[in-house]
């Protein structure tokens, strides 16, 4: 070990202890020189603190000096964490919403002590516990506020504890009931998601409304033995009549002004072979392109295997039969064969040499 002074890019000089070899030291040193010095490098990192504290209008931390100094860092280390991971969500993730919640929470919390509590966290962990204080926040809602529409099987042999909770969002719908594998197993089934407080799933113009889904789901679980709470009572009928549209999970979208490609969930052989069969039918990216010149083996394809046509899909089939059937239709004529000479077929059989 030894002291050596250096110079930093700042003008400013400094004394540092360094060990091991001649040659790394000599290293060490120059990277130290190409930098600030640690008072100057500690003041620039505040300018970027403020900075970003007033673009998001952060509340002032409240602490002691010393545990303010060092929760406005954590603080910034953490939420930039999880606007990096909200950055990266598509806007049709079912994880969106939940996460934009937890952002304006952590947005909000101005406890020094929050902060550095939970310095040592990863993002799934910071999200959990922020998610959990949302829940908090919200607390109980007035009786008769939200009124509920409950509904149980009748004669179940296995019926669940408890009541096992839909609701509807936009097009958000969420399901809420304690941990239990049969429940997670139906939600799982539908494509729902975790986020981390509770199951969600995001529908979509092409798989149908957020009402008919979450009848669909809310029957699944009738029939599992849950008592249900529904959004509304015409969710709830639907799910007891069965007269909710189900989900679509076969989709022909558009692909261009002359294509349509063809999509759906899961695995499925039979759906493959049948679709590699049309003809055009090319596969790329996990989907079949099918010129929409065949329009009449797309329609009779779709509803062979209950695939749903996309509105745009419909215009570009609609096109391309308006130009093939308003195509000049014609007679074909047959050319005028030659005259052959006459030929007196006789004479030429008797003909003397």
């Amino acid at each position: 070990m030894a002291k050596y002074s250096v110079t930093y890019k700042c003008g400013h000089t400094g004394t540092v202890e360094l060990f091991g070899k001649t040659s790394d030291r000599e290293w060490r040193l120059e990277q130290l020189a190409k930098g600030n010095c640690p008072d100057c490098e500690e003041a620039e990192l505040r300018k970027v603190i403020a900075n970003f504290n007033a673009e998001r209008e952060l509340p002032a931390l409240s602490g002691t000096d010393r545990q303010v100094a060092w929760a406005d860092k954590l603080r910034m280390y953490a939420i930039r964490m999880i606007e990096d991971e909200y950055g990266r969500m598509p806007d049709s993730s079912p994880d969106k919403e939940p996460m934009s919640q937890v952002l304006q929470e952590m947005y909000s919390i101005s406890d020094a002590r929050f902060w550095i509590d939970h310095r040592d966290d990863g993002k799934y962990v910071i999200v959990s516990t922020v998610a959990k204080r949302v829940k908090t926040k919200e607390g109980p809602k007035p009786a008769g506020h939200d009124p509920e529409y409950l509904a149980r099987l009748d004669g179940a042999e296995q019926r669940k504890d408890g009541v096992a909770r839909i609701k509807i969002s936009g097009e958000h719908i969420s399901f809420e009931y304690t941990k239990d594998d049969s429940f997670r197993k139906v939600l799982k089934e539908h494509d729902c998601r975790w986020s981390g407080t509770e199951w969600v799933k995001k529908t979509a113009p092409k798989k149908g409304t957020a009402e008919d889904i979450a009848a669909e789901i809310g029957r699944h679980l009738l029939s599992e033995g849950f008592t249900v709470s529904f959004p509304s009572v015409a969710v709830k009928e639907k799910a007891v009549n069965m007269t909710y549209e189900p989900e679509r999970t076969r989709w022909i979208q558009k692909e261009n002004d002359t294509h349509v490609f063809l999509s759906w969930r899961d695995r499925n052989d039979t759906l493959y072979h049948a679709a590699k069969s049309l003809k055009s039918a090319r596969y790329k990216d996990g989907v079949f392109i099918v010129s929409a010149e065949y329009y009449d083996c797309i329609e009779d394809f779709a509803e062979a295997h209950g695939f749903w046509i996309s509105p745009k899909a419909k215009d570009v089939l609609a096109q391309c039969r308006a130009k093939v059937t308003g195509a000049d239709q014609v007679h074909l004529t047959e050319p005028e064969k030659p005259e052959e000479p006459e030929t007196d077929l006789l004479a030429e059989l008797t003909e003397e040499d």
